[in-house]
């Protein structure tokens, strides 16, 4: 039943549109950070896909990436577009270490506990022309996830929840990120970028689908 309520509420906020931006303002990003990784090639094309799929007007947008396919610097360059239009940017994350990486990067971050947390007691500091960015979703259980929805739902924020589902599950109780992606889809980052070795970006693609 919570699974179910769980997928019904994401499909909702998937359909729900809100947070538009200006294509002109992607591609001027996009541009930008071509430049900036030239001598590693720029911005792979999943990674173009994925910062399409992120500012679209979809309140709730999923990304699915290996370890090593560019995530985090997806996620950077979407903070540009979103910020460039108005928007106010925050990251969040299941645990500490993750935030720390999330605020590395830029981002104002705090963990997902925490932000639920302030939500039930009514102090949160988020508003509608925010956007979220969960990081590390896979970590995240069917009940937790459901909260931080229903948070997402009661806000009127924008939502990307970014992870694989085969790294590191949840400590409580169901797939949730895998739930979520497998009804509303997601955007895939596959091109292994932080390895240059061919065999290296072969072995970490291995790793990521579980053939050890």
């Amino acid at each position: 039943e919570s699974e179910i309520s769980l997928v019904q509420l994401a499909e909702r906020l998937n359909k729900a549109k809100s947070h538009e931006v200006n294509n002109d303002t992607v591609n001027a990003v996009i541009i930008q950070f071509d430049q900036k990784l030239s001598k590693h090639g720029g911005l792979s094309h999943d990674q173009k896909k994925a910062l399409y799929h992120m500012t679209s007007p979809d309140q709730l947008s999923c990304i699915v990436g290996y370890a090593g396919a560019g995530k985090t610097t997806a996620l950077e360059a979407a903070k540009e577009i979103w910020e460039a239009e108005g928007y106010k940017v925050y990251g969040l994350a299941p645990t500490g270490r993750a935030t720390q990486n999330l605020e590395q990067s830029g981002f104002s971050s705090q963990t997902l506990h925490k932000f639920l947390k302030y939500h039930k007691e009514g102090r949160c500091q988020y508003k509608a022309n925010s956007v979220l960015a969960i990081d590390e979703a896979w970590m995240v259980d069917t009940a937790r996830f459901d909260e931080f929805l229903q948070a997402i739902d009661d806000l009127k924020v924008k939502a990307v929840i970014v992870g694989d589902g085969a790294q590191l599950q949840s400590v409580e109780a169901g797939p949730a990120f895998r739930l979520v992606t497998g009804k509303i889809g997601s955007s895939h980052l596959e091109k292994i970028v932080r390895q240059q070795e061919g065999w290296q970006q072969e072995a970490t693609k291995l790793f990521g689908t579980l053939k050890t």
